[in-house]
Order: structure tokens, then sequence, then C-alpha cells
């Protein structure tokens, strides 16, 4: 199955997958091999992003797996642009998760109702 035509949930599953065999990668210090497998996580979730642009969850997971790799400019970026969105979709559970991976993150208050650009809906990957 070719990588473009995955959908969404699909999309996340391997690029969980993917960023579970870099991590194991690193502990069995194979570092070429991590970097592999980070860097088709990464875009993995970049292409879930595209798919959903409405959904944190992908964005989340884009910047924790930036943050560990050591791109903390970029992990603050994409951090940023989950936590509009989770305010946007009232997902309080990404909202928290930022906090905790990214303390002082603003956060701004949604308005009574989310753009039309954003619905408030539940994410394919909810947790």
């Amino acid at each position: 199955i070719a990588i473009d035509t995955l959908r969404p949930k699909d999309l996340a599953n391997r690029a969980q997958a993917e960023d579970s065999l870099a991590k194991v990668m690193v502990h069995l210090n194979h570092p070429e091999g991590a970097a592999q497998h980070a860097a088709t996580a990464i875009e993995l979730w970049r292409q879930q992003i595209a798919q959903t642009p409405n959904d944190p969850n992908p964005r989340y997971n884009l910047s924790i797996a930036l943050l560990q790799r050591g791109q903390k400019e970029q992990a603050l970026r994409e951090a940023s642009q989950a936590i509009r969105v989770a305010v946007a979709t009232q997902d309080s559970w990404v909202i928290g998760q930022l906090h905790a991976h990214f303390p002082g993150l603003a956060t701004t208050r949604p308005s009574t109702s989310p753009p039309a650009a954003l619905p408030a809906t539940r994410s394919v990957n909810a947790r």
C-alpha cells in the first residue's frame, strides 16, 4: 500500500509504529535505523496533518517527535499550532498534554463557538 493513499487513522497507526521502532533502535544503539524510522514517522504525521488539518492529535504527535529528536524550534511551532486547533475543537486532552511537554505554551480562550474552518468534532485518533 502506498503511504499517500492511507487514511488518517492508518497514517496515525503507521506513524506510531515507526516512532516506536525509532525508540527501539536508539536502545539498540543503531542511530542510522533510529533516524530512518523517526524521519518516516515525522513524514507520516505531516501527511496526516495535511489530510486532517482540524485534528490536533497528529500536530501534538509531531511536536513530541520533533522535541524528542532535539528539533526544539520546530517542535514549539507545531505545538503552538496544535494548541490553536485543540482550543478551537475543545480537545482538553491534547491541551493538557501540550502544557505538560511545553511549559509556558500560551493558550487562547476559545470563542463561544469554534470558527467555521475548525468544526467542533472529535478527532479520528481520539484518545
